[in-house]
């Protein structure tokens, strides 16, 4: 819900309406460690009503060209708040591939290891 909230393809969405992902959007604001939530959330309204440096047209005509990582980057200094939330929250992989994976070997681990004989008493 973050990366939605924040992603500028997304910005006519009106995700604040829905209530489900303002609740996530504002519990992530309040464990972001560096991140002001009270001034993030001054500064959101102003992303979404397009004030500032995101009201710019180069800034609108990169939303769809720019990852929204880079986007922030570019256009997001009078936003700092949510610039280092997005820092955060964008860069980070959105696929589960290396998850799998590692956990693939973990039961890998743990199969092995119920396999292994244990030895008797005598």
């Amino acid at each position: 819900s973050v990366g939605w909230i924040l992603n500028p393809v997304y910005r006519r969405h009106q995700q604040h309406t829905n209530k489900d992902v303002m609740q996530e959007f504002f519990r992530v604001l309040e464990i972001t460690p560096g991140v002001d939530a009270a001034e993030a959330t001054v500064e959101l309204s102003k992303y979404r009503n397009y004030e500032g440096t995101t009201s710019l047209t180069l800034a609108t005509d990169a939303e769809s060209k720019l990852r929204p990582s880079d986007w922030w980057m570019s256009f997001g200094s009078d936003l700092p708040n949510l610039q280092k939330l997005c820092k955060i929250i964008m860069r980070q992989p959105i696929s589960a591939t290396r998850c799998e994976k590692n956990w693939s070997a973990y039961d890998h681990i743990l199969t092995k290891k119920k396999k292994v004989p244990t030895a008797t008493l005598r």
